[in-house]
């Protein structure tokens, strides 16, 4: 009898371990594949790449609580120096299509295609009747 007790007590425990088990980890919320630095590597409109008028590139930064800065760089004067302007806002991403709440030409949608092992994504917007590609390579 002490034995059939000693017994069950263990299977018991066994079970009480099994289910409290908290390496499941299909319940944890998987990262956005865009989170982390970006930086922008081509630009094309209507499938016409325009060349980069800074020898900076603009880059992207995607934080994990939903914010992103973009350092976007502009020429002063034609073969001059460039300047950077800071935008910072809010993106978030449903089923792969992205909204970004604020860049230079103003709150975009854009479809994010990854590639590369998720080291390239295309940004593909529509703006004014064009299609514009924006091209960046992870950092």
């Amino acid at each position: 009898m002490m034995m059939m007790m000693m017994m069950m007590m263990m299977m018991m425990m066994m079970m009480v371990i099994m289910t409290n088990n908290d390496d499941d980890d299909s319940t944890s919320p998987s990262i956005d594949t865009v989170i982390g630095e970006w930086e922008q590597v081509s630009f094309s409109v209507d499938g016409v790449v325009t060349p980069a008028n800074c020898d900076e590139n603009d880059v992207f930064e995607f934080f994990e609580d939903g914010t992103y800065t973009l350092d976007a760089f502009d020429e002063i004067t034609t073969g001059g120096d460039c300047f950077v302007t800071n935008y910072q806002g809010i993106w978030s991403n449903t089923e792969g299509v992205y909204y970004l709440s604020i860049t230079p030409e103003g709150p975009l949608t854009a479809e994010g295609t990854f590639s590369s092992n998720n080291t390239v994504v295309n940004f593909t917007v529509e703006l004014g009747g064009s299609v514009v590609v924006i091209t960046c390579n992870r950092i």
